[in-house]
């Protein structure tokens, strides 16, 4: 597992002091969660973007669902879940289940509520020479979601 992208991804944003991990759960600091944006797909359908050098890690993982959580720990996230994080040919002979936790700001996933869609996709964003950056490509995922509230 030590060569694995999102170990060495993790790895990297826990010396940063932007990451720990509780269990089987990666929970990512504000630091970490500046690495990602939230936007709308057709449907519509929340999109949410990691920043284009985090993309590898990312899509390293067999994602099976995700949820956003409103209230939980007293913030708001986008919580990804992999039932088996292991890549093809390890040696561990159980499966290892993740989560990732995305913190995003209070509020800002309120919309959510109202439209209460059953998937959300993800990709990477690029920086654009003029403008926000935007969606790179095509979303590298779309996932079962569920709204979860306090």
């Amino acid at each position: 597992m030590e060569d694995h992208p999102l170990v060495m991804w993790y790895a990297a944003l826990r010396r940063a002091g932007a990451a720990r991990t509780e269990g089987t759960d990666v929970i990512l600091g504000d630091l970490a969660g500046r690495r990602f944006a939230l936007g709308v797909a057709e449907g519509p359908i929340p999109l949410v973007c990691c920043a284009f050098r985090d993309k590898e890690a990312l899509s390293s993982v067999t994602w099976t669902s995700a949820a956003i959580a409103y209230g939980h720990k007293d913030r708001d996230w986008i919580a990804l879940s992999c039932k088996d994080v292991r890549v093809k040919g390890s040696e561990q002979l159980n499966p290892v289940p993740l989560r990732l936790w995305i913190p995003a700001t209070t509020g800002r996933l309120d919309a959510w509520r109202e439209v209460q869609p059953a998937k959300i996709r993800l990709g990477a964003m690029k920086a654009t020479k003029k403008g926000p950056p935007a969606l790179f490509g095509e979303p590298f995922a779309e996932l079962p979601l569920k709204l979860i509230s306090k």
